[in-house]
């Protein structure tokens, strides 16, 4: 069952007098309804397999304006696209299956925000967010803070980097901006983050963005290695930015494990939180779950 929420009377806490989350269109203040889903689905080592969850996951929720998926659910997470395995046969299959989803995206005209790795025009492999309004492709956010460690290794062996920020909107009208992060760009995890947080809200919050996607793909089995306390950090910086700069802030992660196994619990949560902080729907905590709210934006 979806919920309608609004903004009610929460007033997010203003940076500058430049952010003014309210348009004003013939004296009348204008406000949005957005119909937004928060996947929490199996991304696996096949893109054929993949395709398949995400075909099923737009025919189910067909009358939600958008849609997000986690991180990689295309082509699997750290999987074909990535460096020195561009050739590989997942590759090919990613490419297939994407234009069988974006053949199926633009028929139900549902927005769709698929996560993937891709081949960009420069040749380089990319862990990217594709953003599929009503007409179609608008473009793609490219995650940048890859994970990493002191010594290297981590994503940072398998995608290019990415350099800036990605915005489209969320309405008919035009009004309504939204940004995208991925993963590790919201919470800059310590081990794997030796240059720390850059902090990417900050930018999203002063563009006037009224809702972050973030598309997440964070999990292990509770034998290797599960944490609580690094589920704590992930869902708090999530609340704790949504609060801050009075975003609405939707999070997708997936339910496999890094070893692509199905992950008994998540280790970051799937859902939407509004803009004083708080879950408004929230997926199980293990599992394959989706949630749906209509957000009123103001």
């Amino acid at each position: 069952m979806q919920e309608k929420i609004t903004t009610g009377n929460v007033v997010p806490p203003q940076l500058n007098s430049d952010l003014t989350p309210n348009i004003l269109v013939s004296g009348v203040m204008k406000n949005t309804s957005v119909k937004i889903t928060a996947t929490q689905i199996p991304v696996h080592r096949s893109a054929v397999t993949n395709e398949k969850t995400i075909l099923d996951v737009m025919e189910n929720h067909k009358d939600s304006d958008w849609i997000l998926t986690p991180e990689c659910a295309l082509s699997g997470y750290v999987r074909p696209p990535i460096f020195n395995q561009i050739q590989d046969m997942n590759t090919e299959q990613v490419i297939r299956s994407l234009r069988n989803i974006e053949r199926r995206q633009h028929e139900l005209g549902v927005g769709l925000l698929l996560g993937t790795g891709w081949v960009e025009g420069d040749g380089m492999p990319y862990n990217q967010v594709r953003v599929y309004d009503k007409i179609g492709y608008r473009g793609a956010y490219n995650k940048r803070l890859l994970t990493t460690t002191i010594k290297g290794g981590g994503e940072a062996n398998a995608y290019q980097r990415g350099w800036e920020e990605f915005y489209f909107t969320l309405d008919d009208n035009k009004m309504k901006k939204a940004s995208i992060l991925i993963c590790n760009d919201v919470w800059a995890t310590p081990f794997v983050s030796p240059t720390g947080n850059p902090y990417y809200v900050w930018n999203i919050a002063k563009s006037q963005a009224s809702v972050l996607f973030v598309s997440i793909n964070s999990n292990l089995d509770e034998e290797d290695g599960w944490d609580p306390i690094v589920y704590s950090w992930h869902e708090n910086h999530l609340q704790m930015f949504a609060k801050s700069f009075g975003l609405y802030i939707i999070a997708s992660n997936s339910t496999t494990s890094m070893k692509h196994r199905k992950a008994t619990k998540v280790q970051a949560p799937s859902g939407i939180i509004g803009p004083d902080g708080h879950w408004i729907k929230k997926c199980a905590e293990s599992g394959e779950d989706a949630v749906t709210v209509d957000v009123q934006l103001t």
